[in-house]
């Protein structure tokens, strides 16, 4: 339906929320090959996976994805979280990071204490603090 519409606004919110629905769906895909009770999953393989489905539908020519992720096991549940937050921050910076259409975005997933912590960086333009661009990914 997004191709169908061309390239305005409601064809890049419609592979937005395409985006978002493959973040949930990947995760219950990922859960029977990366763990041995269906209850726990592997985020790093997860994450690996998810950037690797955004490089091939969203992201430009121009911009590199990288992924720098440590052997993480979660609840299930907290990787459906973490995915969508992850995408989310995704695509932001596709969408508003590289006015120019080149840039790179990385992913960090690593061991933190008894849990981990998650991040993802560009090298793109930045934000202006006094934005008040308010989508609906503040409500992730």
């Amino acid at each position: 339906q997004a191709t169908g519409l061309g390239g305005g606004e409601a064809a890049q919110e419609l592979r937005l929320a395409a985006s978002r629905l493959d973040a949930i769906a990947a995760t219950y895909a990922d859960l029977a090959p990366s763990s041995a009770n269906l209850s726990e999953i592997r985020l790093h393989d997860h994450l690996t996976g998810l950037c690797e489905r955004l490089r091939e539908g969203m992201v430009p020519e121009g911009v590199t994805l990288l992924v720098d992720a440590e052997p993480v096991t979660v609840d299930t549940r907290v990787a459906v979280y973490v995915g969508l937050i992850i995408n989310e921050w995704i695509t932001n910076a596709i969408k508003y990071a590289f006015p120019g259409g080149t840039g790179a975005i990385h992913v960090m997933l690593k061991v933190a204490g008894d849990g981990f912590e998650a991040a993802v960086s560009d090298n793109g333009i930045g934000q202006q603090q006094t934005s008040s661009r308010r989508g609906s990914g503040s409500h992730l």
